[in-house]
């Protein structure tokens, strides 16, 4: 689906000053996301390419240095599948929350889902994601990345059997619509990528906002679409006025 209207990056305020002011974007690997500790930015079949689900399986167990003797038995496991992922590095993600107005109707506020209060103290609006775009394929191409970026199709895999791509997730992550940035580098490590200031196209706002914050489609004309957003846009000075406006101690 076209996508046009805004992003919303949340995260911890060292990360989002970073973007924010130096348009640094941190992209953790693809494995990170699979293995985190955390359990809200935890997906088990990140970097799976294939799935197979088996259901309900006996486990047991013989050793190999005696075949011959019997199976011990230890039960049985509940929805049970077999993930295939390549061994390889699998790339880094930028991932933010999309709000996509191409389909919402003029006047019709879109509200974000306070489940992505969970990634952070606060958090950066993009109001422009075309331009915010073209700046991240351009500070790609400066670095030698190549860069896939879209939204997430979410789907059941609950009983799924089949190949799965890094831009699909289970329905269960749908409340973070997620909008991401698949760049294709060939390291386990952390990519820190520099786009440059965001100040022009972006605000920076305190997690509490996120309750009330809509975004309204106010005019359409083909691809062009005008909106508003119901949040306070403020230019602070300097870094303490920005703690003291997003509840941060020093």
């Amino acid at each position: 689906m076209y996508f046009n209207g805004c992003f919303i990056k949340v995260g911890k305020y060292e990360h989002i000053r970073a973007l924010h002011h130096d348009g640094i974007i941190h992209c953790k690997t693809v494995k990170h996301f699979a293995t985190i500790e955390d359990n809200q930015r935890r997906d088990i079949l990140e970097g799976v390419t294939y799935t197979k689900y088996l259901g309900q399986c006996e486990i047991s167990f013989k050793s190999i240095d005696a075949p011959e003797t019997e199976y011990k038995r230890f039960g049985f496991a509940e929805d049970t599948r077999i993930n295939n992922s390549p061994n390889e590095a699998m790339g880094n993600l930028f991932c933010m929350t999309g709000i996509n107005l191409w389909d919402c109707p003029v006047n019709q506020p879109k509200k974000v889902h306070p489940h992505i209060k969970g990634f952070g103290n606060c958090f950066v609006l993009i109001h422009n994601s075309n331009e915010f775009v073209s700046r991240v394929k351009a500070a790609a191409i400066n670095e030698g990345l190549s860069l896939h970026h879209g939204s997430i199709e979410y789907k059941d895999f609950s009983n799924f059997t089949g190949y799965k791509t890094c831009f699909q997730k289970d329905n269960l992550y749908r409340p973070e619509s997620e909008y991401r940035f698949h760049f294709n580098y060939h390291k386990e490590e952390t990519i820190n990528l520099k786009v440059g200031d965001l100040t022009d196209i972006s605000s920076i706002a305190p997690i509490s906002f996120i309750d009330d914050l809509m975004v309204c489609p106010t005019k359409k004309d083909g691809n062009y679409i005008e909106f508003k957003v119901n949040a306070i846009r403020k230019v602070l000075a300097n870094e303490h006025e920005e703690k003291k406006f997003l509840s941060i101690k020093d």
